[in-house]
């Protein structure tokens, strides 16, 4: 049956563009909810947005029967509402960009600050209106589950947009305490850094969505702090006590790149059984200053050719901290390969003392290479149970210099 009182298509667009105009006074009942719906939005209507885009989501993932979809676009009103409802939702992706920055979402590559302390770059996954485009294609919200999206891949979340984040969870901490809008915040100094990352205030922002993605990478909001104090380099970890409970996939995920830039200081402050307990493929990957500070336990565990990388940059004052702690085989291994010249940087105290680990024919080779001004102090302090070790074919192979200073 064909039904003659259908609006018609002119009829429906007045009603539209007098809804958008605000409306005509004595208009009936569809133009004053059109006018309705097409007021600016509440602050209140926010509320449920993050719930609305996620069922949104979940029922377009639905495929519609094409039958029904022919039958709805049939309709002259259904038409200009898909029209006039596409062009409005792009308005407002472009406004929901600035909405989802502003509560601090991120993506699995997140490099975007937070609370609007700076724009989204250009081809980087944000949220906005192009993620929300394709949200609808992936199945995912950047703006509602990037989070969610990088808790099932933990390791999806670049150490830049790592580092972003870090930098954004401190200033929400920062500003929370002094009680300040973060953006006025600005660019935290180390210390600042350190102790925002340290205060009681991250517990109540740490659980944020803005900072899901970045709970994920650690593994865990209590690893977090320090997991932040590594990704940025601090000289003191957040909370130091907290480093040995990081979980070792977290550790050994983390790239040499980063791991090798973490100051010494930021393990100084360790005792050695935290030390110990860290995984060898974080604790190889140090910087050799920080290698030098690790106790002699942690030490032995390592590589002679890791030690060895470490002993070769590290100058005679640092040297004399690190090769103490080696044992006589790693001893053996590294110290042919240190030059002299670090050699003689070393205390001759402390260069008898690790000489005399050696086995003659390594220790001749050790001599051999020092000048005689520093054999003619270390020599007489060595044992002479490790000089008589030198045998008369050992001897004859050292050069005259030397042979003429030993016993």
């Amino acid at each position: 049956m064909i039904r003659r009182d259908r609006i018609g298509r002119r009829a429906a667009e007045h009603m539209l563009d007098d809804a958008a105009a605000g409306g005509r006074a004595g208009a009936g009942p569809l133009a004053s909810v059109l006018a309705r719906a097409a007021a600016p939005p509440r602050d209140t209507e926010y509320a449920g947005e993050d719930a609305a885009v996620t069922a949104f989501l979940a029922e377009h993932l639905v495929p519609v029967d094409q039958s029904r979809r022919e039958q709805m676009i049939k309709s002259p009103l259904a038409k200009l509402l898909t029209v006039k409802a596409g062009a409005l939702a792009l308005t407002l992706g472009a406004g929901g960009a600035a909405l989802a920055a502003s509560s601090g979402a991120f993506s699995a590559t997140a490099h975007t600050h937070v609370q609007g302390t700076g724009p989204a770059a250009s081809g980087q996954e944000s949220v906005g209106s192009q993620a929300a485009v394709r949200a609808s294609a992936a199945g995912t919200s950047a703006g509602v589950s990037a989070g969610q999206q990088a808790a099932a891949r933990p390791h999806a979340l670049s150490t830049a947009g790592a580092a972003q984040i870090c930098r954004s969870l401190a200033n929400q901490a920062y500003a929370t305490v002094k009680h300040v809008n973060v953006a006025a915040v600005g660019v935290l100094t180390e210390a600042g850094l350190q102790n925002a990352l340290a205060s009681s205030a991250l517990g109540q922002i740490i659980d944020g969505p803005a900072f899901s993605s970045l709970v994920a990478a650690a593994e865990g909001g209590s690893n977090t702090p320090d997991f932040c104090g590594i990704v940025l380099h601090l000289a003191k970890l957040p909370e130091g006590g907290s480093l040995p409970k990081l979980p070792a996939s977290v550790l050994t995920g983390l790239p040499a790149s980063v791991v090798s830039q973490l100051p010494a200081s930021a393990l100084s402050g360790l005792p050695a059984s935290d030390l110990s307990g860290l995984p060898l493929a974080f604790v190889s990957r140090l910087s050799a200053p920080a290698l030098a500070g690790l106790p002699a336990g942690t030490l032995a565990k390592l590589p002679a050719g890791v030690l060895t990388a470490a002993a070769i940059k590290l100058p005679g004052a640092s040297l004399s901290g690190l090769l103490p702690k080696l044992s006589a085989p790693a001893l053996a291994a590294v110290l042919p390969k240190i030059p002299a010249t670090s050699l003689t940087g070393i205390p001759t105290g402390t260069l008898a003392g690790v000489l005399a680990k050696l086995p003659a024919k390594t220790l001749a080779g050790i001599l051999a290479k020092l000048p005689a001004s520093v054999l003619s102090q270390l020599l007489p302090q060595l044992p002479s149970s490790v000089l008589s070790g030198l045998t008369g074919s050992i001897r004859s192979a050292l050069p005259a210099s030397v042979a003429s200073l030993l016993p």
